[in-house]
């Protein structure tokens, strides 16, 4: 669903003036140098975003929807069908429902709020491809994006790459020749990091370790970030596969560098949380806490996982 001039709808917080448009100056010449106070957001307005975000959020909590505490555009709802998702990005909204009649309803209910259009069902979203099958499985890809992000980089596209990073390359060999081209190399792993975040698990190590040399970065590392980029561009159409009829059970998975030469004095920890048959989250960084025993690193992962997915602060022994 996609709200049209969503800006407009939301109503001005703080008193903000404007001058009298070119077209409809008032002609009185006692309102010469009058201007206009706005009621309504509009675009171009720095405010403008957060007014509307505060106002389809009062909107969708009165339809009885629950923002989540830890992702905002995420908003949740139990129905007598089963729960109720809508993804929020700005003035898109996608809607995940348990029956068609849920979905039916809650559309006709947003659009009673707001003028909408109704897109039909999801193929593509933030960049994301997705493909829904009859059988209720789903599948996220970042082909597309990936297609048109590897040519802009201007990345080598000839030769295919079966994996990330060469593991036998030092890349924190002082002597690699500084890079040219600073700027470059930092837009490219900048598009390495959303892809990784996205729905990339795989290349998550990689992205955790190229960003380390933004500051002053070296040519071993502008060809390791190309490297990924041609590891991306030939598996382009891998993605995360979720089986519809699948236990709703949690599997974690974690792992530790346990303190090697190139991260001492840290490790480097890395997570990988599944559901139904297919990633959910994703981490690869580095353990910001010394341990003197070998399956501690471990540990302090799965201590930070447990935080993340319950909002806790607190976390009891394991």
């Amino acid at each position: 669903m996609d709200v049209d001039t969503a800006f407009l709808n939301s109503q001005m917080e703080d008193a903000v003036y404007v001058k009298q448009p070119p077209s409809f100056i008032d002609s009185d010449p006692a309102h010469e140098g009058w201007v206009w106070k706005l009621y309504g957001g509009m675009y171009g307005l720095k405010q403008a975003p957060l007014f509307w975000n505060k106002h389809i959020n009062r909107s969708l909590t009165a339809l009885g929807f629950t923002r989540n505490e830890k992702e905002f555009g995420l908003y949740f709802k139990q129905t007598a069908d089963g729960p109720l998702l809508i993804g929020l990005y700005v003035d898109d909204l996608l809607i995940a429902a348990p029956s068609p009649r849920i979905l039916s309803l809650t559309k006709k209910k947003l659009q009673e709020l707001y003028s909408m259009k109704d897109l039909g069902p999801v193929f593509k979203f933030l960049g994301m491809n997705i493909t829904q099958f009859s059988n209720g499985n789903i599948t996220l890809s970042l082909a597309d994006y990936i297609a048109k992000a590897a040519p802009d980089q201007q990345t080598p596209l000839h030769k295919k790459v079966h994996i990330p990073l060469f593991p036998t390359i030092n890349y924190f060999d002082d002597n690699s020749p500084v890079a040219e081209n600073v700027p470059a190399y930092q837009r490219i792993v900048d598009q390495l990091i959303f892809i990784a975040n996205a729905g990339r698990p795989d290349i998550a190590y990689s992205v955790s370790l190229l960003p380390r040399f933004l500051k002053d970065p070296r040519v071993v590392h502008v060809y390791a970030a190309h490297r990924v980029m041609q590891y991306l561009y030939t598996t382009c159409f891998q993605g995360l596969s979720y089986r519809a009829g699948s236990p709703l059970q949690l599997t974690v998975y974690s792992d530790a560098s346990h303190g090697s030469l190139a991260d001492m004095p840290f490790s480097t920890g890395g997570y990988v949380t599944r559901l139904a048959g297919g990633c959910v989250t994703w981490s690869s960084k580095k353990i910001k806490t010394t341990v003197s025993l070998l399956p501690k690193p471990n540990i302090f992962l799965l201590v930070k996982l447990l935080k993340k997915l319950n909002g806790s602060q607190t976390c009891s022994s394991i």
